[in-house]
C-alpha cells in the first residue's frame, strides 16, 4: 500500500555552522513542509521523481550510489539501508521549502526518504537511527560537508537541544510556542566549508548559549505538533 507522509524545514536558533564542529545547537522545526509519497515494486529497482526540478532518477537496490544527481541523496540513504529492504520502490517528491534557501531541503528529503523507506517496509527505526543514518548519506556517502543539526532537528521536530559529537543525540525542548518570521530574501544561499584547522578552533570553543539555562531562554514556538504521516492543517482543506 502506497504511504504519504511529509516532513518539515528548520531553522537555527543558536549555533549556525559550528555542529560541523560536533559542537551543540539548539534548532527548530518549521510549518513548511517537504510531500513524499512512496510505494514498493516487485523488483529491486527504484525511481524517484521530483516534481519541482521534473527530474527522474532510477537505481537498483545495492548498486553503489551516483553522488552527482538531483536526488542523490536518497539513493545515498538506499544503499544505507540496502540490506533491510526487501525490494525497490517508486517515491515522489514535492516540496514547499524553498530549494537552496537555508531552511535544509537536502536534510528534509534525505531524513523524509528514511521515513518512508521505514513505514513502507516496516523497518522499525527509531529516530535517532532514522537522523543518524541520513547525516552519514549526506556526509560519508555524499561528500557533504554537514554536522549533524539539520538531520537530527528535522528527524525529531519541536525545538530541539542537539548534542552533534559522537554519539550524537536530540533533547525536544518543553517549549509551546516560538513566534518566528522567516523571510525569503531570493538570494541563493552559499554553503560554507571549514578548513580542518578552522574545525579544530571550533571545537576548543564553547559557546557562549550553553553557559546560559535553555530554561532561560525567552522564546515561544509556534506550531508545536509534527505531522510524519499524517496531512498538515495547511493541506486539509
Amino acid at each position: 500500500m502506497p504511504i504519504n507522509l511529509s516532513v518539515p524545514g528548520r531553522i537555527c536558533l543558536f549555533g549556525d555552522k559550528i555542529d560541523i564542529a560536533h559542537k551543540p545547537v539548539i534548532a527548530a522545526a518549521v510549518d513548511i513542509f517537504m510531500h513524499i509519497s512512496a510505494s514498493a515494486m516487485d523488483d529491486p529497482d527504484a525511481a524517484v521523481y521530483s516534481r519541482d526540478l521534473n527530474v527522474t532518477e532510477r537505481f537498483t537496490i545495492g548498486e553503489q550510489p551516483e553522488t552527482c544527481g538531483a536526488l542523490k541523496y536518497v539513493q545515498a540513504a538506499a544503499w544505507l539501508l540496502r540490506e533491510r529492504l526487501p525490494a525497490g520502490f517508486c517515491m515522489e517528491v514535492q516540496s514547499d521549502i524553498p530549494i537552496g534557501a537555508g531552511l535544509s531541503t537536502s536534510a528534509a528529503l534525505t531524513v523524509g526518504a528514511i521515513m518512508a523507506l521505514d513505514e513502507l517496509f516496516g523497518l522499525g527505526m527509531r529516530r535517532d537511527e532514522i537522523a543518524e543514518t541520513a547525516y552519514i548519506a549526506e556526509h560519508d556517502v555524499c561528500g557533504v560537508s554537514c554536522g549533524r543539526m539539520d538531520q537530527y532537528a528535522i528527524a525529531f521536530g519541536g525545538v530541539t537541544f542537539i548534542s552533534t559529537g559522537e554519539p550524537a543525540s536530540a533533547e525536544v525542548l518543553d517549549i509551546d510556542e516560538l513566534p518566528v518570521v522567516v523571510g525569503d530574501t531570493s538570494e541563493p544561499g552559499r554553503r560554507m566549508r571549514f578548513s580542518p584547522a578552522c574545525a579544530g578552533d571550533l571545537r576548543m570553543m564553547t559557546p557562549w548559549y550553553l553557559t546560559r539555562s535553555t530554561s532561560c531562554i525567552n522564546i515561544r514556538w509556534m506550531g508545536g505538533r509534527r505531522w510524519w504521516g499524517e496531512t498538515p492543517p495547511a493541506l486539509a482543506n
